[in-house]
């Protein structure tokens, strides 16, 4: 199971490069439950339907440019189930 920061001890000591990926980590868990709420209430519309840019916009303005890219592949690869054709 992945460690997030908030389960680390304060008087552990850990390297940058782990406290860097414990960052990253909370982030993106961040970003995808964002994105599931989102999905969520998009689902719950009378139309019950939403559209990828949309959410993806949302993404960005909440957390930034750079989230972009990690939210287009989590929706592809683990909502919509797709994978990348070869």
């Amino acid at each position: 199971m992945k460690t997030l920061l908030k389960d680390i001890s304060k008087d552990q000591i850990i390297s940058v490069g782990d406290l860097s990926k414990y960052i990253i980590q909370d982030r993106n868990r961040s970003i995808q439950e964002y994105v599931n709420e989102q999905v969520a209430l998009k689902r719950q519309t009378p139309m019950k339907c939403w559209s990828m840019d949309n959410i993806l916009q949302l993404v960005t303005n909440k957390f930034g440019e750079s989230a972009h890219a990690f939210a287009r592949r989590y929706l592809i690869k683990d909502i919509f189930n797709l994978t990348e054709s070869k």
